[in-house]
């Protein structure tokens, strides 16, 4: 065979290898129809509509970051407020692990210069923000009492409540 092809030569080849893709990407679609069936194709709009609906309620952000001024809203929890639920749902995210320096329930050594400060301060800067810990544990929708009760839980966490 010569080192160079000629045109016509190279065409063939071309030709040939296009040729083979195409019956090669068949035979796949076919092998994939076969093995998944009809899977999926059928689907009502009403199925899929689930489907997001299912999707979204999963990927939903736990919180969101406000940049610049924040409406004050109304608080949504009225009544009294489990501190242990408050807790779970705003608090437990950062104490638990002691994200930011966030003391952890059950690290004694981090809770004692904070509750020598006083429980007023504890509950000031539990419900107006300090350091990195936002106002309300991010949660704007607390009511001061509600943050209060959370603070008394991790309180009553310390002392082996």
């Amino acid at each position: 065979m010569s080192e160079h092809m000629s045109d016509a030569a190279f065409g063939k080849v071309f030709a040939g290898m296009i040729a083979g893709m195409v019956a090669l990407t068949i035979i796949l679609i076919i092998i994939a129809y076969a093995v998944g069936g009809e899977a999926g194709s059928q689907r009502s709009d009403i199925q899929m509509g689930a489907s997001d609906q299912e999707t979204s309620a999963r990927t939903t952000p736990v919180a969101s970051v406000a940049v610049g001024e924040v409406a004050e809203t109304p608080a949504v929890t009225e009544g009294p407020v489990s501190g242990e639920s408050v807790y779970q749902a705003s608090c437990l995210a950062c104490h638990a692990a002691g994200v930011a320096g966030a003391p952890k329930i059950g690290d004694t050594a981090a809770w004692e210069p904070r509750i020598a400060q006083g429980i007023e301060v504890l509950y000031d800067h539990a419900i107006n923000g300090f350091n990195t810990m936002p106002p309300k544990g991010g949660n704007m929708s607390l009511s001061d009492d509600a943050v209060k009760a959370a603070v008394d839980f991790m309180l009553g966490q310390e002392s082996g409540g």
